[in-house]
């Protein structure tokens, strides 16, 4: 059960409302979140159960929480596609994140165990250790290697060995070395 306080501005509290100005609400719980169609990418607007949630991450304008089967579900202000719903659609209420848009082919692959958010964008940690990043990436806080471009579904963030050519090599002061690694997205 998700508890949830504060500013009805930019839908960020997944309550179903927004109506702007300084309006505020005390602790409500939320009571509706939309499924993922197993048949479509449309969202199911009739969830019998809805989820238990394990974690929940919330930034200044929108908010991410992960379900115990490591779904992931979004609400709140969507400007540069930091919801990870392949749109730019602002939600009031919460959504699933479609496990495809972040390659999941199976049940174990699918699982999301850490979320962490920046001010307009989102990094999704796989059971896997893989990594995708999706939202506002005009400084390349994504890691994908490519600024500017807003990201609308989750992106994976490959760390992939150096080539001979890429030179990142370090000596601390201590004569320790320490090589870096070229980010690079498929």
């Amino acid at each position: 059960l998700i508890m949830t306080a504060g500013s009805l501005d930019d839908e960020v509290l997944g309550m179903g409302r927004a109506i702007g100005g300084n309006a505020t609400t005390p602790f409500e719980p939320i009571t509706e979140v939309y499924f993922l169609s197993n048949i479509t990418t449309s969202h199911d607007e009739a969830p019998t159960t809805p989820p238990k949630f394990t974690q929940v991450h919330a930034s200044q304008y929108f908010t991410l929480a992960l379900d115990e089967d490591g779904n992931v579900w979004a609400t709140g202000s969507n400007t540069h596609g930091n919801l990870c719903l392949n749109d730019t659609e602002d939600r009031d209420r919460f959504y699933m994140v479609d496990p495809r848009f972040y390659n999941a082919v199976d049940e174990e692959q699918r699982k999301i165990t850490s979320i962490a958010l920046g001010e307009r964008h989102t990094l999704l940690l796989r059971q896997d250790g893989k990594a995708f990043g999706c939202g506002w990436n005009m400084y390349s806080q994504l890691g994908t290697g490519v600024a500017g471009d807003d990201v609308l579904a989750p992106t994976e963030i490959v760390i992939d060995v150096p080539d001979d050519d890429f030179n990142n090599t370090e000596i601390g002061t201590n004569g320790a070395t320490r090589t870096g690694y070229e980010v690079v997205t498929q």
